[in-house]
């Protein structure tokens, strides 16, 4: 397409935990980006009719978005890494996760193939 992606994609947090306030992160679409294609496995996936070229599996994706997600949040809220998250955390992170996949195919950083995966 013609439209250039966003640099940032910015979610707002409201926390359940009253000792913090209200915040927004922000995250890179090209950090995203980049780390997607070193953080899942890219490669051609066949099914009966067609051969899919350098993809990925949504699963894969999600998972590693939470994982990134998490790390930002662990850093904005100044929790150690060493400490296991909280279920709110892991929670927020997966949502997070889910809203970065959204918008990284709205801006077309990639496309979905398979709309049930």
């Amino acid at each position: 397409g013609d439209r250039h992606a966003p640099l940032c994609i910015k979610i707002d947090v409201e926390p359940t935990n009253k000792q913090i306030p209200s915040y927004s992160l922000m995250f890179s679409v090209e950090k995203v980006t980049m780390g997607l294609r070193y953080g899942v496995e890219i490669k051609d996936r066949k099914t009966l009719l067609k051969v899919y070229h350098r993809c990925f599996l949504g699963v894969d994706a999600v998972k590693w978005l939470t994982q990134h997600a998490l790390k930002a949040f662990m850093d904005k809220e100044k929790i150690s890494h060493d400490e296991p998250p909280t279920d709110r955390l892991l929670l927020l992170s997966r949502s997070a996760a889910f809203l970065l996949g959204q918008r990284l195919l709205e801006t077309e950083v990639f496309r979905q193939i398979n709309k049930s995966k």
